[in-house]
């Protein structure tokens, strides 16, 4: 079964995200880990509080894990009288650290799924959020797609999915079989798109390549689409579109750049992350279905075929 990761730090943003995952765990047949990344601040050892650091580390740990299980009964309390199909189980697992370092060594020891987190991303202050922010260690060091949930997003299903990426190629493929598993409870439509400056000739715009194109035709899920649109402002023109058409969920893969360039560019991820109010699903760039998960999604597209 599916595993669903929840990286909490008790805030009202990972209270609305936790229930968002619990929603999404209970269509998608998953379960749920709540996660908590805490630390034990140097003050406290120095002033005494504690006659050791191994007492001052368990007691924040025991806080911690007092956190998670209160949270995650909360949930199930609110849904308690909800009718699904199936009722996530939730486990609560806690780690002293840094959240980013946490995430890398725990995802080599975890098979999850998906991480879901909550994104309080209401202002403009980009360079302040995203280079000194956990959500941005947790998208470098991730293995897995995460789902960055809005303040106050509420789950309604996903009914239509914009994909986009500047460059499309093979490993393009893996992310829509995930997305094609993502989707398939809820039937929704998948929409690939791609972005091109206006000033760019027709024949110059970036075309599918002919295997790819040859591959997403015979995928086993029909409701998949192709849109292209020209803009100079690649952000502006998703959120746009994403806000006529009345999207649910945008997806888009992360890229990797050196130290020095990184400095100087603002890729379509960071800029996303700094006004989006729709659901944000982030493949990692080194995203790589495990065989399992291979199998399965050969599995589902028969089902898919069948259907």
């Amino acid at each position: 079964m599916k595993t669903i990761l929840l990286l909490t730090d008790f805030s009202e943003k990972s209270q609305n995200a936790a229930e968002f995952a619990w929603q999404l765990a209970s269509n998608a047949n998953a379960n749920l880990i709540f996660y908590n990344a805490y630390y034990v601040p140097q003050g406290t050892v120095f002033a005494g509080i504690y006659t050791s650091y191994y007492s001052d580390f368990t007691g924040f740990k025991k806080e911690s894990m007092k956190k998670l299980k209160f949270q995650a009964e909360k949930v199930k309390e609110k849904f308690a009288h909800t009718k699904v199909k199936h009722i996530p189980q939730i486990k609560c697992e806690n780690e002293i650290g840094d959240l980013g370092d946490n995430i890398h060594n725990f995802l080599d020891k975890k098979d999850i799924w998906m991480i879901v987190m909550g994104d309080k991303r209401t202002d403009g202050f980009l360079n302040h959020i995203i280079y000194t922010s956990d959500t941005r260690e947790v998208i470098a060091k991730a293995k897995c797609p995460i789902m960055l949930v809005p303040q106050h997003a509420q789950f309604t299903g996903f009914k239509k999915l914009v994909f986009t990426s500047a460059e499309f190629d093979q490993n393009d493929l893996k992310t829509l079989d995930f997305l094609a598993e993502l989707a398939d409870p809820f039937k929704s439509e998948i929409i690939v798109t791609h972005v091109s400056p206006k000033h760019k000739k027709e024949d110059e715009i970036t075309k599918l390549p002919k295997d790819v194109y040859t591959a997403w035709s015979e995928m086993k899920y029909k409701k998949l689409s192709f849109h292209e649109m020209k803009s100079e402002e690649v952000t502006e023109a998703i959120m746009k579109y994403a806000h006529v058409e009345d999207i649910d969920l945008i997806t888009l893969i992360h890229k990797k750049y050196p130290f020095f360039e990184d400095l100087f560019h603002t890729s379509t991820t960071k800029k996303m992350l700094d006004y989006h109010k729709i659901p944000l699903l982030v493949f990692p760039s080194d995203f790589r279905l495990e065989e399992d998960t291979k199998q399965k999604t050969t599995k589902k597209k028969l089902q898919y075929e069948k259907s």
